[in-house]
């Protein structure tokens, strides 16, 4: 997932479900419908949970400049 979002590939949906307003506060919860999975991945790395390893890296060029780093360590663009 976090390599796809580096080398701008497609990504695919996350589907949401936003309930009904509560009339006293106005406020309304947001469920994930699909897609739970990708966001904990993007919140986890950002988080410095991992690091992304390169040896399950595809493109040659996310290996260079990003593999075995965690999201702090990324050149900033």
């Amino acid at each position: 997932m976090i390599e796809t979002i580096l080398i701008e590939s497609v990504m695919p949906e996350v589907f949401f479900w936003t309930t009904d307003r509560d009339p006293d506060t106005g406020v309304a919860s947001t469920h994930i419908v699909d897609g739970q999975q990708r966001i904990n991945a993007i919140v986890d790395y950002i988080g410095g949970e991992f690091v992304l390893s390169e040896k399950y890296l595809m493109s040659a060029q996310i290996k260079e400049s990003c593999g075995n780093r965690e999201f702090k360590e990324l050149e900033q663009k």
